[in-house]
């Protein structure tokens, strides 16, 4: 209400975050028998600049709501660029919202109804939250619903694109090592096997070895 809140704004991968955050509740939604999966657009830029643990916050209202409101069935993320805008969707066949109560979704302490509170639990903070932070980072949010057939609540921000590659790599390498590239105690003739599943951390992790002369 204060809303003297004030957003960071750094360099972060926006499929990383996406990713990471879509993980920490494929646990949640498997022992509630609910398949969780992600569908994020490749051309999604590499890094942004922005407030990183808002926009995750924001992620992990929407997909927490959805699993605690979805009973059986599925959820999707979907994340793409529309109109050089970041577009967020989380679509689940749960509980639905029923239509005299989305106009008030979105406001304190509000949930579908009062057998949705006592069944579910929860304060009906979560999506006014989310709708303050969505607006802070200049975008909007909004969702449409249907009982007992499912909910896709969306979001969609501005996207400022970060380009230099190079310099924002620079804060993922200790400083301490920053300067070893141009030793000679550093050989570049090492053979290195990297594994990491992240398309993201890859793309990291091979630039910073580039880096080094590997």
């Amino acid at each position: 209400e204060a809303r003297s809140m004030e957003l960071e704004s750094e360099p972060f991968s926006l499929q990383k975050s996406i990713l990471q955050t879509v993980e920490l509740f494929i646990g949640m939604a498997s022992k509630r028998g609910i398949v969780l999966s992600a569908d994020i657009d490749p051309n999604l830029p590499r890094f942004v600049e922005g407030d990183e643990g808002r926009f995750i916050q924001v992620l992990r209202n929407l997909l927490g709501n959805a699993i605690k409101f979805t009973d059986e069935g599925s959820i999707y993320l979907t994340a793409m660029v529309e109109e050089k805008q970041l577009m967020i969707s989380v679509h689940d066949t749960g509980i639905g919202v029923p239509e005299e109560q989305i106009e008030h979704i979105f406001g304190k302490f509000t949930q579908g109804n009062n057998t949705s509170t006592r069944q579910y639990g929860g304060t009906g903070l979560g999506l006014t939250i989310s709708k303050q932070l969505v607006e802070m980072m200049g975008g909007k949010i909004g969702v449409k619903s249907e009982v007992k057939k499912g909910s896709t609540f969306w979001f969609k921000m501005p996207l400022k694109v970060r380009e230099d590659i190079d310099s924002i790599l620079e804060r993922f390498v200790p400083s301490s090592l920053q300067n070893k590239k141009n030793s000679a105690s550093v050989s570049t003739n090492a053979r290195i096997l990297l594994t990491e599943d992240h398309p993201a951390n890859q793309f990291l992790a091979k630039r910073i070895l580039h880096k080094f002369g590997f």
